[in-house]
């Protein structure tokens, strides 16, 4: 490094102006140079070289400790100042991410707290059955439904089960159809359960339709369009007065009332279904059902096959006391288009018995002339659908 001087030679500390009077300068010194002080050496740092002023140094200076070399005094080292920095910025983000998940972990406990509590309220205090109410029940009273569904007021509304509900109905029903002797509780059917939060609790029922009767063996049963036997007698003078009695089926098991009779072909099966269902569907031309037209259903297996079943029907007497006997024929077919074929029979007999019930004076009578009978029931033939046949009665 130049001196002072600029051009002038390099001079070290020792050197005299002339070479013949030298000093007595210690090496170490003759390293020194002058000029600016190094930035990145410590000036309290002593040479190799001179361990005897190492000697003179106290332990405070030698160690580096006490005050005067403690961080303000700006004498501490720039590599324990990062370290002591980097310790302390260390030390001070972790105890920041603790402040910190222990203030969320306060906060989820406080939620947590909140909710099952808010739960509790609901659960305990608020979501309690206070008001039961029924719908679709005529003939069996809304509490005996109530009594028998097993709900009570003051269970939690949110805990119902609607599965559960349904078992004990119907069985609570068929018990209470037993016990009493009264068969009108074997056509309570549940439907559903409806919750009206936060207190009301609404069971939906319907009541079986009896749609016929047969007699098996002696025993009198009364059914809905469902096979479902409603009741049972072996006294004949109790058998309904206004209702379709069904002849040519065959049980495969002694069924009993509150259960469904299983017949012997599931041929019969699916045509007893299909028939009634389109009885009680189709109506005349004023609006009455087919069903109420109809005493009596004989739906025998033809060439003793339960691949074929011809089905006639028997009509009431009318108003003039005329009893019509009505031919559908065989009504069998695929699953998909048998239904079709008996709605087709049925709606061309009730289209001829329009006819021969809604006529004018003037329309009879040429009706009468061309048959050369009087219309007094008879039979009405609708195998071919599309070209019913109507015979009167000869008398």
């Amino acid at each position: 490094m130049d001196g002072p001087g600029g051009n002038l030679p390099r001079r070290r500390a020792g050197d005299s102006n002339s070479p013949q009077n030298p000093s007595p300068i210690r090496d170490w010194q003759r390293n020194t140079w002058y000029g600016p002080v190094p930035q990145d050496t410590n000036p309290f740092e002593e040479p190799d070289e001179a361990p005897e002023l190492l000697e003179l140094r106290s332990d405070n200076v030698r160690q580096k400790s006490g005050d005067f070399w403690q961080e303000q005094t700006g004498y501490i080292s720039q590599n324990r100042i990062s370290e002591k920095t980097k310790g302390k910025s260390k030390h001070a983000k972790k105890k920041n991410e603790w402040k910190l998940s222990r203030m969320l972990g306060k906060a989820i406990l406080a939620s947590l707290i909140l909710m099952i509590g808010t739960g509790l309220v609901l659960f305990f205090g608020v979501y309690r059955v206070r008001n039961i109410q029924v719908a679709g029940s005529s003939r069996i009273s809304a509490d005996d439904i109530i009594s028998l569904s097993g709900i009570r007021k003051g269970d939690s509304i949110l805990t119902l089960d609607e599965k559960n509900i349904s078992e004990k109905l119907i069985s609570g029903a068929r018990r209470k159809a037993k016990e009493t002797g009264n068969q009108t509780y074997y056509e309570l059917q549940f439907r559903y359960l409806e919750r009206q939060m936060p207190n009301t609790v609404v069971i939906s029922v319907r009541e079986r339709e009896p749609v016929c009767w047969v007699n098996l063996r002696g025993i009198y049963y009364v059914l809905d369009r469902d096979r479902m036997i409603l009741w049972e007698t072996e006294n004949k003078d109790e058998t309904p007065k206004k209702m379709v009695l069904v002849k040519g089926l065959e049980d495969k098991t002694g069924a009993r009332a509150g259960q469904i009779m299983e017949l012997k072909s599931g041929v019969q099966q699916r045509l007893f279904e299909n028939l009634f269902l389109e009885m009680k569907s189709l109506m005349t031309g004023d609006g009455v059902p087919c069903i109420d037209l109809i005493q009596e259903v004989n739906m025998s297996s033809s060439y003793s096959s339960t691949a074929s079943y011809t089905v006639q029907l028997t009509t009431w007497p009318d108003e003039e006391g005329n009893v019509y006997v009505v031919n559908l024929g065989n009504c069998v077919d695929s699953p998909d288009e048998e239904q079709q074929m008996i709605h087709r029979k049925l709606r061309s007999f009730l289209l001829i018995w329009d006819k021969l019930h809604y006529l004018s004076e003037n329309e009879r009578a040429a009706i009468e002339k061309r048959i050369k009978h009087r219309i007094n029931g008879g039979s009405i033939d609708v195998t071919a659908p599309e070209q019913p046949h109507y015979s009167p009665d000869l008398e």
